[in-house]
């Protein structure tokens, strides 16, 4: 059963990973702001404040590719069926 829903796992978890990362992205550039005097800390803090939501992107992106490895590994399994059932 799981078979035939493969092809929805592997383009839902692109779709996952795209989602997250549209929302962890920096819409607003930072080449435009001073960050020469902010600290490493400082500049981090400042990208998760005008990202559009920093923590979910990075929930979704962690989803993705839990999802893309399960999808890979059902097409391993199917891989390794048809090849040892010839």
């Amino acid at each position: 059963m799981i078979q035939k829903y493969r092809f929805i796992i592997l383009i839902s978890s692109i779709v996952v990973l795209l989602a997250g990362y549209l929302l962890t992205v920096n819409l607003i550039p930072i080449q435009d702001l001073e960050t020469s005097q902010l600290s490493h800390q400082q500049k981090i803090e400042l990208l998760n404040e005008l990202a559009i939501n920093y923590p979910l992107g990075n929930k979704l992106i962690i989803l993705g590719i839990i999802m893309c490895s399960i999808s890979a590994i059902i097409f391993g399994y199917n891989w390794l069926l048809a090849k040892f059932k010839k």
